[in-house]
């Protein structure tokens, strides 16, 4: 019972790692040792058996089977032949045994599966990265306006109007949905209207047009969000009624958008992991283990700042010129991954609290320069952490310490070396999970 479960829980992929065949190597060479004393052999077993691994892959090679191998030495041949025989094992191995997962390979297995895996706080104090800000639930906002022509002595609306009515617009927009919608959209919308309007002939009060209309669907992704919007421009120039009795004549000009969405797929799974050894599984004797993805960078404007990958995705689509190069705004950018132990936890949820168990919050917060050191590294000490695991989010302060990392600083790869902002974030949610994560 117990090798199926260890064959079920932590997966065949571990049978292809250097680990494993190594392994299996040194307990052929110990058991041909063992076996060579106890029958007083004068010759050395593990020697004849690597010569014969040498021969016989010569022997494939010289029937035509497969084309010649050459390895440094005769055990590279014999470590072969254990990986390749491992390999064929797996399948009859999960159908005897009947094995529920099947994990394309132990890395994958270890950092999505036996450990959790996060991105790094965005900021010590409070990171909610399993709640972002989502995109509104198809959340319709209008704004209107009317601009008198006769009274006015006007001919027509003034493309200074026009400007001022967008900017009212925008920030109606912006007071009714909150940072649900980042900015990037509402240039989108905007940029559609004044482009749509500069195409009409304004309706003047001596040439009055009874309506323009049109209405349009976007899709897009910014960030870690999927949008939708649907919306619709009216423009209507018409004669209107007056308080005594007579007429004039008025533009009315109304924007209507709905804005709906969901978080990406991507997203959700980098917020929310599982973990057969999660570290907040304990209640006593609290330690464990986790992986952050994080992003290294450098602005040409200021010192580098380490954040979670998601959190600079979202922090750059939401700039103010994403056309701009990439490279006018930083002076690098690495992606990072890196363990950490969390030594130590407090919660309080409505399902219960636990508080730390040491002190050693306490005194890391009293260190020299505690809170600079903490923020650039984001990690030892830090609160307000949301973090999700087998399905349960709490909000936790943690105790941690990076213990390893890796980095690779991203390399603009276009002909030019141009790439915009833009460009960069169109492309590197692939470019990071084929090239860079995985």
């Amino acid at each position: 019972m117990i090798t199926i479960q260890v064959f079920d829980k932590f997966d065949l992929a571990f049978m292809e790692s250097d680990i494993f065949i190594t392994n299996i190597q040194t307990l052929l060479f110990n058991e041909t040792i063992k076996y060579g004393d106890s029958f007083g052999l004068t010759t050395s077993l593990y020697s004849d058996l690597t010569a014969a691994a040498k021969k016989y892959y010569e022997i494939l090679a010289f029937l035509g089977e497969q084309e010649p191998v050459e390895f440094e030495t005769d055990a590279e041949y014999l470590k072969d032949i254990i990986r390749i025989e491992a390999n064929n094992l797996r399948s009859p191995i999960v159908n005897a045994l009947n094995l529920g997962q099947n994990w394309k390979s132990w890395d994958g297995f270890v950092t999505n599966r036996l450990f959790p895996t996060f991105d790094a706080p965005s900021d010590i104090n409070s990171d909610y990265q399993s709640s972002f800000q989502t995109p509104p639930d198809n959340q319709t906002v209008t704004n209107f306006d009317r601009f008198v022509l006769t009274a006015t002595g006007r001919n027509q609306v003034t493309e200074q109007e026009i400007s001022n009515f967008v900017d009212e617009t925008k920030t109606s927009f912006k007071d009714s949905l909150g940072d649900s919608v980042p900015n990037q959209l509402y240039d989108i919308i905007f940029s559609a209207f004044n482009e749509w309007v500069s195409t009409l002939s304004l309706p003047t009060y001596d040439n009055l047009i009874s309506l323009n209309q049109i209405s349009d669907t976007l899709s897009l992704d910014i960030g870690v969000a999927n949008y939708n919007i649907s919306y619709t421009f009216t423009v209507e120039g018409r004669e209107q009624g007056t308080a005594s009795g007579g007429t004039q004549d008025v533009t009315d000009i109304t924007i209507t958008a709905t804005f709906g969405g969901q978080l990406s797929d991507d997203f959700e799974s980098s917020t929310s992991s599982e973990a057969f050894l999660s570290p907040f599984a304990f209640t006593a004797g609290k330690g464990g283990f986790a992986f952050e993805k994080y992003v290294d960078y450098k602005t040409k404007t200021q010192g580098n700042v380490l954040t979670g990958y998601q959190s600079f995705l979202l922090d750059l689509s939401d700039d103010s010129d994403l056309n701009s190069l990439l490279f006018d705004k930083f002076e690098y950018i690495r992606f990072g991954y890196r363990m950490v132990y969390v030594a130590d936890y407090a919660y309080e949820f409505d399902t219960g609290s636990d508080s730390f168990v040491t002190t050693l919050s306490d005194s890391i917060k009293n260190l020299q320069d505690s809170k600079n050191i903490r923020d650039q590294q984001k990690a030892f000490y830090v609160t307000n952490q949301t973090r999700t695991v087998n399905g349960a989010s709490e909000i936790y302060d943690m105790v941690t310490f990076p213990i390893v990392s890796a980095e690779c600083e991203y390399v603009d790869t276009t002909t030019n070396q141009d790439i915009t902002i833009q460009q960069f974030l169109d492309s590197i949610e692939q470019k990071y999970n084929d090239e860079i994560f995985n």
